[in-house]
């Protein structure tokens, strides 16, 4: 098994809790984005990145958990259950059935084969774009003091609504995301150099297109 340093409480609490300014901001997300880019690196990502499955030790150190959701680079994504708030657009699908639905596959438990479900779509192929949407979900939560998108308690889309903004994603709601999160970032007393710089970066992480984020988490520091 893998032994894990004792930690004290989840990001999620901390999120909940305190209001993080954007010095513990930068401290927390530099960390967590040299870990995510140490997976990247040896050939997987992340792919249920939440504040949920993030640690503080009791050294100090932030630390990733639940890595049953790990991904190989270029195979698919989804052989467990996503948390929808925290995926990108690109894992949305609009079925012949009028309906959106998620890129998600299901095992099948006669077969324990993985199969897709709701319709015929292109599996989803893990790549580090996936994960630095989330990443920037979270760090988005941080800055704005807000969800991007409102979720129920198990990490999921609350709604259609909400489903319907995350297939929709494009460049008026990043707009409106990004005047949400200056506005916070002014009522922190943040100055406007530091305002500007964190909201150039939540604008490139949070773009619709994956490959118009960026590439990998050595680009994010």
């Amino acid at each position: 098994g893998i032994v894990m340093p004792a930690a004290q409480r989840n990001l999620a609490v901390v999120l909940l809790q305190e209001r993080v300014d954007l010095t513990l901001a930068k401290e927390i997300f530099s960390f967590l984005a040299r870990a995510l880019g140490h997976l990247h690196e040896h050939g997987v990502i992340h792919g249920d990145f939440k504040p949920l499955n993030v640690m503080r030790a009791v050294s100090g150190e932030w630390v990733l958990i639940d890595l049953d959701g790990a991904v190989k680079l270029g195979a698919p994504i989804g052989a467990k259950a996503l948390s929808t708030a925290f995926v990108g657009p690109e894992a949305t699908f609009h079925a012949a059935t009028g309906e959106v639905v998620f890129r998600v596959p299901s095992v099948d438990a006669a077969t324990g084969a993985t199969v897709p479900t709701g319709a015929k779509y292109k599996l989803l192929p893990a790549h580090p774009t996936f994960d630095l949407w989330s990443f920037m979900v979270v760090l988005y939560r941080a800055v704005a003091h807000k969800p991007l998108l409102e979720a129920d308690d198990r990490d999921n889309l609350r709604g259609k609504r909400e489903l319907m903004a995350l297939y929709n994603w494009g460049a008026k709601a990043l707009s409106e995301a990004l005047a949400d999160a200056m506005a916070a970032l002014v009522a922190d007393g943040v100055g406007a150099f530091e305002r500007l710089v964190a909201c150039d970066l939540l604008c490139w992480g949070l773009q619709e297109k994956p490959k118009d984020r960026p590439g990998s988490c050595e680009e994010v520091l």
